[in-house]
């Protein structure tokens, strides 16, 4: 990471190396060599992964074994893709509402490629601090646009699809989708008003590149009955708005 919201990062302080829930944030960063030298001839794409601090859990103690306790990464707070030009990039994201708002170190994963993916790079950073609200954050009260389809984008509500069709649901909101499933909040898929059986899909959901604002998920529904069906689907922005649509 060579920059936080434009500062080269040796200019921001500890202090200010936090992020809170509902910031927005832009994230600058640099594909190096072994000798630490900028990869001025790589060319391609980036995958962003940003997680809040690591968890405690504990093992169930099942068959009269002994409970053990472990440390995990905690909840995915973004995922995103960004173009890379002669070895820099750039991603901008919203950090979700429903992050634990405790203090403590977040770790953001990078996986990048060249254009013919003959050539992978990857990295972490742990520099960063997550938790806390920002109280002057932008209000927003719109929850996103969603646009549901089955097996593909010709598809009109009432229409026919054979019995295991490829859900695609594409979704837009200004402050991004709220894919960390939090305190309810997942992006669900709820067939013939199932409540007690819903798809969570937070794991199929993907960023388009270089725009956090928009993004597309895909999940195959398998062996539908013969007949009528409806599907619901439900989604959060990162301000905790919901939408719903039904076809």
């Amino acid at each position: 990471i060579s920059h936080l919201n434009g500062v080269p990062i040796d200019e921001v302080s500890l202090a200010d190396r936090q992020f809170k829930a509902l910031d927005k944030i832009i994230l600058g960063g640099e594909i190096l060599g072994p000798s630490g030298v900028l990869q001025q001839d790589f060319n391609g794409t980036v995958s962003i992964q940003i997680f809040d601090k690591e968890v405690e859990r504990s093992t169930l103690g099942n068959d009269q074994a002994k409970t053990m306790n472990f440390t995990t990464l905690g909840a995915q707070v973004f995922e995103g893709l960004a173009t890379v030009t002669n070895g820099l990039f750039s991603s901008t994201f919203v950090i979700p509402k429903d992050i634990n708002l405790d203090v403590d170190t977040a770790k953001i994963s990078f996986i990048a490629f060249n254009q013919d993916k003959t050539v992978s790079v990857g990295g972490y950073s742990n520099q960063f601090t997550i938790g806390g609200i920002n109280a002057a954050a932008v209000r927003d009260t719109q929850g996103p646009l969603i646009k549901v389809y089955l097996e593909n984008r010709n598809f009109v509500d009432g229409g026919k699809v054979f019995n295991s069709p490829m859900l695609i649901v594409d979704l837009e909101d200004e402050n991004g989708i709220n894919s960390s499933g939090g305190l309810g909040h997942d992006i669900t898929a709820m067939l013939d008003a199932n409540q007690a059986d819903p798809y969570v899909l937070n794991a199929f959901y993907s960023t388009v590149l270089d725009d956090f604002t928009k993004g597309t998920l895909t999940y195959p529904l398998n062996n539908l009955e013969l007949g009528l069906h409806t599907l619901t689907l439900r989604a959060w922005d990162t301000h905790n708005n919901p939408s719903t649509k039904t076809i």
